[in-house]
């Protein structure tokens, strides 16, 4: 019996040593993204392409990188079904290995579900489930087939792709995007957006000048992020998966899904996304999709204010593209790594079967003011508590919608419950689901403490309240979240 726990002592310290031998690897690997070169390569590899219907221009740049590993798709039609266009951008690490390979079959994984292009026939959320299932297909084909070739890498990846169906849209366009996962069957006559993602690559659509995120980030410091790290044996440090990985949803990132108790959704780093659907409008100009190295030097409503004032002036998409990068640059690698990442961009424009001068008519057009629902600078209006400012990161709340006023999000998962906050306006409002949103209604300010200035104040909260229920109304009736 002596000599069996020796032995079983012995094979223990053998696997840690390898696993965390293993670990290091990875963490040295992916520790060459910070490396730069001493001047930036700057080669832009651009590329367009167009229909009736869309007018597409991509570009990617290496930057102050030591290497390329960004990777992006756009095709106008699926050999499955020529009526479907796919566009993705990913965002690799530790190599480019996997957002290579995810680039090449991720489209591909979704178009071979059975439940693929039969939008009208399928029972409502066949549609979420079978493309959930693409994404953890080409997860796990990377793994059994290239697990050596991929080694430590992952990507995240955000999608966009759009089905023309005359016979329910009447030769208009469904919009379905999502960042790394998505679509929910609605019938084609609702023109809805199917959001989703893993990874903090980002897509926005340009409605009527005003950025409306189509995706949202998934950082290791979320409150539902967390438990799930923690509840699969991993750990948060510095606000990184086990000290290492800054996002806590890719493709790829193998070391990180071992736990054989758990299912690859509740993996310690998942390719699981979560799903929101939107509603399609005439409003809407045009998506950009791009990675975080757009993303962190810039914001939502900035990109899409670039995008359309060029636009406006008659410039090509691809140049479009071009620009925005060369805007990204950082001039030196002094400004904290901003501007020093691999980045690429693809910009889709919605021409519904007219020219381009239309599109450039509408982008003419200012933009309305919108005080409420303005989604400008979200990585300062939603910040998750366990941030100090020194080091925080901009990070939006599973499953919250992030035309929600507020200067603070916390989240209470216990009774799983988000909490929005805005700050010094005596307004106060929970969101636990979607569809308790139609009950939602504010919490009622005692202004008796204070009868001087009772009268303005309640000026001041009337017209907040009512701005709040208008939006989380119109909130309702534009999204839908699918967990």
């Amino acid at each position: 019996l002596r000599y069996v726990w020796i032995l079983y002592f012995t094979i223990y310290c053998t696997m840690q040593f390898k696993f965390k031998a293993l670990v290091k690897v990875g963490m040295e690997k992916n520790s060459d993204m910070g490396a730069s070169l001493s001047e930036p390569d700057t080669k832009l590899t651009t590329a367009s392409c167009g229909n009736s219907y869309l007018k597409v221009g991509s570009s990617s740049m290496q930057g102050w990188r030591i290497q390329m590993e960004d990777a992006h798709t756009h095709l106008l039609s699926l050999p499955e079904d020529e009526k479907v266009s796919f566009f993705g951008v990913y965002d690799g690490h530790g190599g480019a290995c996997a957002s290579r390979y995810a680039s090449c079959h991720l489209h591909k994984a979704i178009a071979q579900t059975k439940a693929f292009g039969i939008v009208a026939a399928l029972p409502e959320g066949d549609l979420v489930e079978a493309i959930k299932q693409g994404f953890l297909d080409v997860d796990k084909d990377m793994l059994e087939n290239h697990g050596n070739l991929v080694g430590v890498a992952g990507t995240t990846a955000v999608i966009v792709m759009l089905k023309e169906d005359t016979l329910f849209c009447l030769s208009a366009y469904c919009l379905l995007a999502c960042n790394s996962a998505m679509l929910k069957n609605i019938p084609c006559s609702s023109q809805f957006a199917f959001n989703g993602n893993v990874g903090d690559s980002r897509a926005v659509i340009s409605a009527g000048g005003v950025a409306e995120p189509l995706s949202f980030d998934h950082k290791p410091v979320n409150e539902g992020e967390i438990k799930r790290i923690f509840s699969a044996g991993g750990w948060v440090e510095f606000n990184r998966v086990n000290g290492n990985l800054a996002m806590s949803r890719a493709l790829g990132d193998f070391i990180y899904k071992a736990c054989q108790e758990k299912s690859p959704k509740e993996q310690i780093v998942t390719a699981y996304p979560d799903v929101v659907s939107r509603s399609l409008t005439d409003a809407d100009e045009f998506i950009v999709l791009a990675c975080d190295g757009v993303w962190d030097v810039m914001t939502n409503q900035e990109v899409v204010d670039f995008c359309r004032e060029r636009i406006a002036a008659g410039l090509a998409p691809e140049k479009i593209c071009e620009e925005l990068l060369l805007q990204c640059l950082a001039p030196d690698c002094q400004m904290g790594g901003l501007g020093c990442d691999n980045m690429t961009v693809i910009l889709v424009c919605l021409l519904r079967d007219k020219p381009y001068e239309e599109l450039m008519k509408k982008c003419i057009r200012d933009r309305p003011p919108t005080p409420v629902r303005r989604v400008d600078e979200p990585s300062q209006q939603f910040v998750t508590p366990p941030l100090s400012p020194a080091d925080s990161q901009p990070v939006l709340p599973s499953g919250l919608f992030p035309e929600a006023i507020g200067s603070t999000v916390a989240i209470e998962n216990e009774n799983k419950q988000e909490k929005v906050q805005k700050k010094n306006e005596g307004v106060d409002c929970a969101v636990g689901d979607v569809k308790q949103l139609e009950e939602l209604k504010p919490k009622v300010v005692d202004y008796n403490a204070n009868e001087s200035e009772a009268t303005g104040e309640k000026e001041n909260f009337n017209k907040d309240k009512d701005d709040l229920v208008a939006l989380f109304n119109d909130v309702k009736r534009k999204m839908h979240i699918h967990k």
